[in-house]
């Protein structure tokens, strides 16, 4: 008995032992089945060294040799980077803050050749936003907000390539103004609204001067052709006048031309009477004399016409 309980007690470490073996075994080749999840990838090493890279489903590994290293989210992540105070390119203070999103694409650069890719991401972002927004004038930073994300997207791509990074999207949240300076930009608003509506309303009374000008020309073009119109029918019923004169004449009819002188020499004594400047009207002939050299007319015709009618 004495014998039993002496083997025993010598057996027992070598029994612990083994079991603690059988256990490290059975984990390592447990371990050798590797289950990788959705949206996730597995780095595995082989004796320190990137062996390779297990994708979403059921694996095997060499027990002993090799070993999972680091596991990888492969979904897009956010990335929030806190209110930095930023000098625009015209001196104006101001405090930005943004918001990026970035998936990892290559795991073996991921992993291997940066260090804490948190921190370096935000750091990068951090820095080129203060970069891209102190170039820009205020005006063109409250402005443009599309272009000046779309600058950080491509730079941050840029710089996180090699890191086997991509950047999704870049986006300013929000540009925060100092009180003092929403104070002047207000004013200056007000002031450049005065100056629209001031030019609008002289813009609008040259519009209506103009107008009026081109009205007024347009009045006296109408006026003067038809002026020149009267002159033209009053010239052709003048001359209509005088050939009926003439015609008249040459039949012996003498009326005709008595009736024209008469109506000119009343004419022309209202056109004497009309004047401001005349005190005294002067007639130069009396009627007696007029109706005279009328009758002496008529005579002088009859002796034509007679002349004209005897034979030669």
């Amino acid at each position: 008995m004495e014998t039993f309980f002496l083997f025993a007690s010598e057996l027992l470490p070598v029994v612990f032992l083994v079991v603690i073996l059988g256990i490290i075994l059975l984990k390592q080749f447990l371990s050798a089945i590797q289950i990788v999840n959705q949206a996730e990838q597995v780095a595995i090493e082989r004796f320190g060294k990137l062996h390779r890279i297990l994708k979403p489903g059921l694996h095997l590994i060499v027990p002993f040799i090799d070993y999972k290293a680091k596991t990888f989210n492969m979904r897009e992540k956010l990335l929030i980077i806190p209110e930095q105070p930023v000098i625009s390119r015209d001196n104006a203070p101001v405090s930005v803050d943004a918001i990026a999103y970035y998936q990892i694409i290559e795991v073996s650069k991921a992993g291997y050749v940066v260090d804490n890719l948190v921190q370096a991401l935000e750091n990068l972002v951090m820095t080129n936003v203060r970069t891209v927004v102190g170039s820009m004038d205020l005006d063109s930073l409250l402005s443009e907000r599309e272009s000046i994300n779309f600058r950080l997207l491509m730079n941050l791509n840029e710089a996180t390539t090699p890191w086997g990074i991509r950047m999704m999207r870049v986006e300013i949240k929000d540009i925060i103004l100092p009180t003092n300076l929403i104070q002047s930009m207000s004013t200056q608003l007000t002031s450049e609204r005065d100056r629209r509506s001031a030019v609008l309303i002289a813009e609008g009374k040259k519009s209506a001067v103009i107008l009026e000008a081109e009205g007024m020309g347009q009045a006296a073009i109408i006026q003067a052709e038809a002026e020149q119109k009267s002159i033209l029918l009053k010239a052709e019923a003048e001359a209509s006048a005088a050939k009926l004169i003439s015609a008249a004449l040459e039949n012996g009819k003498i009326e005709s031309l008595q009736y024209s002188i008469a109506k000119q020499y009343i004419v022309a004594l209202q056109e004497l009477s009309k004047s401001e400047n005349s005190k005294v009207i002067m007639i130069p002939l009396d009627t007696t004399k007029f109706l005279g050299s009328i009758k002496a007319i008529d005579e002088l015709m009859k002796d034509k016409k007679e002349e004209t009618v005897m034979p030669s």
